[in-house]
């Protein structure tokens, strides 16, 4: 399946996920996160799928 991508003005202009039924802001990242690596994210305006790393905003960030 090929998805079309981001449709809107300014794309991805933010993200959002549901995680067990809640929806948590979310933000690009450079690598996969556990989270991002089970759910998909979309685009908050045109609801496209974004399907490359992302983390939670406001996550403290994790030690190596």
């Amino acid at each position: 399946m090929n998805d079309p991508g981001c449709t809107c003005p300014t794309p991805w202009p933010a993200l959002t996920t549901v995680i067990e039924e809640h929806r948590y802001a979310v933000e690009p990242a450079p690598v996969h996160t556990p989270a991002s690596a089970l759910y998909l994210a979309h685009c908050t305006g045109c609801d496209a799928r974004y399907t490359g790393p992302w983390r939670r905003l406001g996550a403290p960030p994790r030690a190596a």
